[in-house]
């Protein structure tokens, strides 16, 4: 059973200093992006870097123990428990404190599944069926981070069992995981193409990062010599730091981007420890030190970040998110040096293991029973609630748009609108079509009030999350359909335009593209109107309904500032014939104070969408200001 391996390099598998501090650049990659996104827009490359790292670690082990005939497939197993489960255990533990004494009901039901996901390592899979790793509501999901563990852990089960039958078989090694790393990594580019979700997720598409480190490790242990060369580690270091400052989370990720950051991390590791980068840099004593406590320190720093933003109704401040880093640095040394060592090395390790693997399933059952429980509503104490009416949350919405209205014709913009869910509605089964809605999310929201309002119209979403302007790929099939259709007599185009202007190198250029756009919608004889949209809270509706335990502040109103993009939209509309904008903002302020209640009726669902009430409040508002739109056609 023996791998071919020449071990001539006898340090290859020998403590390296400078892959803890590859591991602190990781981890300090991660938190800054969690707690300062402004700063390192890419920083979630970090954990791209980590995939390599363990590939490289955990596979340079299993060939030495192949190789000299002591691989054990329970013993492995054992050592990844203690070396996983304690720091895990802890931040798991705490989470679930921590969230029965400040979760409502339905968030803690939220938490309890991400809790059972974490405990059997398929948070990935869980996270793949929700939303994005980018999505805005990422924040309030405290262990949304876990879903890293589940892709090493999930990896881990097939590949020690994969080498002992490569070795037993005495078949080629090498042949085989270039094979299986060359399938995942055409994975990853398709599906990054057809479902981006899936392709950051699924083991499937992320197991070539960890693959590629496992080729490098055999590489070393067959004695190939990479090391001389100082240059190695200064460009892997390079094309790390490039990656965290260019890419970012409008980018199409993993795909071919993923490329820079594995192998940049690869170079680094070919690189020997005594080159100036790896010797003076990566193997200072503090980098070492933060590559030493990088697990907990990943484990600890987003659910301390993401507690405090649910608390806060928000992104908190850069205060206290400073103060939570600092927090979590403290956790991860005392989880470190009090928890982690101590079960991880010394006596018993089997009682060890055997304590730690009945307390994970202890933990996953908790987790499991809180979640079909519905957050274990009947033993916590409702909040303290103000008499709104409305719902708060996506599923009320996205359940009342499937069961009352039809996916959009023609059938291919209906199959590109497939996601996570349906972003293509409308209003009757068959017929012509006499309205159309387009834009992003913020056309959607309008969407149930007009249809419900105009019900002699058939009226239609169409939605992209990126800004509908004429030279975007993403509208090219919407706008030929919508522009050559003669039924299709009135558009209205609406947009987060806060959330879009930034998205352009000027709000010059901004307004050139829109403007653009109305006068082609212009030209072909559709009336346009297009709406100034309604006002982006910085805090979410909770935040209005609830009082949290420790007593929050309860806020339903903001002081908010339009002029930024406003005045755009004067110009472009006084530049445009047949246009009219549809004024909403007023809707929902007086002067600069907003509110997002109206009547004792809440009518948010999160801090910048409409819920059902609030999608038929502003429907009946601007059919009566616009009495174009109710025009039988």
């Amino acid at each position: 059973m023996r791998l071919p391996i020449q071990s001539e390099n006898k340090n290859a598998l020998g403590y390296r200093p400078d892959i803890d501090g590859l591991r602190a650049i990781a981890v300090l990659l991660v938190i800054t992006f969690h707690a300062y996104p402004e700063k390192i827009r890419g920083g979630f490359i970090g954990v791209d870097i980590f995939f390599v790292i363990s590939g490289y670690l955990i596979s340079s082990l299993l060939y030495q123990h192949l190789q000299s005939e002591t691989f054990s497939i329970l013993e492995f197993y054992e050592r990844r428990i203690r070396r996983i489960f304690p720091a895990l255990l802890t931040v798991i533990i705490t989470c679930f404190i921590v969230g029965w004494c400040i979760l409502l009901p339905d968030e803690l039901k939220q938490l309890g599944k991400n809790i059972a996901g974490g405990a059997g390592f398929i948070s990935n899979l869980l996270y793949w069926n929700e939303s994005g790793y980018f999505d805005s509501l990422a924040i309030n999901k405290p262990l949304l981070h876990l879903w890293s563990l589940g892709v090493e852990e999930q990896f881990y089960l097939f590949w020690p069992i994969f080498l002992y039958f490569v070795a037993k078989k005495k078949e080629s090694f090498l042949r085989f995981t270039i094979f299986i790393t060359v399938i995942s990594f055409i994975a990853n580019i398709i599906y990054s193409k057809i479902d981006p979700i899936a392709a950051f997720y699924s083991p499937l598409t992320r197991f070539w990062e960890l693959q590629c480190g496992a080729i490098l490790a055999w590489s070393k242990l067959q004695g190939k010599q990479f090391e001389k060369n100082n240059w190695l580690s200064l460009i892997g270091v390079t094309m790390i730091g490039i990656s965290a400052y260019q890419i970012d989370e409008t980018m199409t990720f993993p795909g071919w981007l993923a490329i820079f950051p594995v192998f940049g991390s690869l170079l680094v590791i070919a690189s020997n420890q005594d080159r100036f980068i790896n010797k003076y840099i990566l193997s200072n004593r503090i980098m070492v030190w933060v590559g030493l406590i990088s697990y907990p320190l990943y484990l600890w720093h987003w659910p301390l970040i993401s507690f405090a933003s649910i608390l806060e109704g928000r992104f908190p401040d850069v205060h206290v998110r400073s103060k939570a880093l600092f927090i979590a640095l403290i956790l991860s040394w005392l989880t470190y040096k009090l928890i982690e060592k101590p079960l991880r090395f010394g006596k018993y390790p089997k009682n060890k293991v055997l304590a730690l693997c009945i307390t994970m399933v202890l933990m996953g059952s908790i987790g499991a029973y809180t979640f079909m429980k519905n957050g274990l509503v009947f033993f916590k104490q409702e909040p303290s609630l103000q008499t709104f009416k409305g719902e708060i949350g996506h599923p009320p919405f996205d359940n009342y748009l499937s069961s009352n209205f039809y996916k959009c014709t023609p059938e291919y913009l209906y199959q590109e609108a497939l996601s996570i869910k349906v972003r293509c509605y409308q209003s009757k089964p068959n017929g012509p079509i006499h309205l159309a809605l387009i834009g992003d999310s913020h056309a959607e929201h309008l969407f149930i009030g007009l249809a419900e309002a105009l019900p002699n119209k058939n009226i239609v979403f169409y939605v992209k999350p990126e800004s509908p302007f004429v030279d975007n790929d993403q509208f090219k099939k919407i706008y030929d359909y919508v522009l050559n259709n003669h039924s299709i007599k009135q558009i209205i185009l609406a947009l987060n335009w806060n959330g879009k202007i930034g998205r352009e190198k000027t709000p010059e250029i901004f307004e050139q593209k829109l403007l653009a756009t109305t006068n082609m919608i212009s030209k072909s004889g559709k009336t346009l109107f297009i709406t100034n949209d309604v006002p982006v809270f910085s805090f979410d509706p909770k935040k209005c309904v609830s009082i949290r335990w420790p007593k929050t502040e309860q806020v339903c109103n903001e002081k908010l500032a339009f002029n930024y993009y406003t005045d755009i939209l004067k110009r472009v509309a006084a530049a445009t014939n047949n246009m009219h904008i549809i004024n909403t903002l007023e809707d929902f302020c007086s002067d600069d104070e907003c509110s997002m209640v109206k009547d004792k009726t809440i009518l948010y669902r999160d801090f910048n969408h409409l819920n059902i009430d609030g999608s038929h409040y502003l429907a009946k508002s601007i059919l009566q200001k616009n009495p174009l739109l109710k025009k039988e056609e």
